[in-house]
């Protein structure tokens, strides 16, 4: 949980991808559509579009980010 968000959420269907957008838009500040992309681009985790939306060059770099704070997205920020 991340302010009240549940992030660690992977987007698998319809419901969560709608729920997941409307997260990461929350956090990162992004619009709807931008968050959307983000999700697309991380394959569907939450954590991971965040860190795109931060500035990590890739789902790659976001996810090695994740790996070395023990998957806190807190200390990933």
């Amino acid at each position: 949980v991340h302010d009240g968000y549940m992030v660690n959420l992977m987007a698998d269907n319809i419901k969560l991808r709608d729920r997941a957008a409307r997260i990461v838009a929350a956090i990162s500040g992004r619009d709807r559509d931008d968050a959307a992309r983000l999700l697309e681009n991380s394959g569907g985790a939450v954590k991971t579009a965040i860190l795109l939306a931060a500035g990590a060059a890739s789902a790659d770099a976001a996810q090695k980010i994740l790996e070395g704070t023990g998957h806190k997205l807190r200390p990933a920020l």
